[in-house]
């Protein structure tokens, strides 16, 4: 295992580049973004923002690699070129056309399953951010607080606080898989 607190920027792009060959189709930035982090997480400890700061120009760093298409402000898509494809297969010869393992070695059950929740909890963080629910909440607790009830105050509240204790939940998760790795 790598050094779990010597994540740089350009191993982080590297990943990145590699799992976007896995979606010939393209992948929403942001889903790419999840995706390599939750690649990372199992062998680094990934501080806050290193993901996004390192990955938010990945197409105009590499325009030979990725292909990059604007659907809205919030709806990003990437797409591999066959230049990307070509340097993947050089620089990883186990890897077929698809970006899939031809011989892939089957892990540890645990390590799937705690793989597999793992995966559950960033996309769950994804979509929650993807949501902008935070904003919403911030928002509507600054403009709108005296127009709710108290019923509503209450789920506003309480939703709040489920999302930060899930987050930090999720946080927890992520490094402790990072150290099983």
């Amino acid at each position: 295992m790598s050094d779990p607190n010597n994540l740089t920027p350009e191993h982080v792009r590297r990943t990145a580049l590699r799992l976007l060959t896995q979606f010939p189709s393209g992948i929403k930035q942001a889903d790419l973004m999840r995706e390599t982090e939750l690649e990372l997480s199992f062998d680094y400890v990934i501080p806050e923002h290193l993901i996004k700061n390192s990955l938010w120009n990945l197409a105009d760093s590499f325009p030979e690699y990725v292909e990059k298409r604007k659907v809205s402000y919030r709806n990003v898509f990437l797409f591999p070129t066959n230049e990307l494809f070509e340097f993947i297969r050089k620089a990883y010869p186990k890897f077929d056309r698809d970006g899939k393992n031809k011989k892939p070695s089957p892990p540890e059950k645990k390590n799937l399953l705690m793989g597999m929740v793992t995966y559950g909890a960033v996309t769950i963080q994804g979509a929650i951010q993807d949501a902008n629910i935070n904003e919403a909440i911030i928002e509507i607790q600054q403009n709108y607080l005296k127009e709710l009830t108290i019923q509503e105050i209450e789920a506003i509240v309480s939703l709040k606080h489920t999302i930060e204790q899930f987050n930090n939940l999720r946080d927890k998760l992520v490094h402790m898989q990072s150290l099983r790795s």
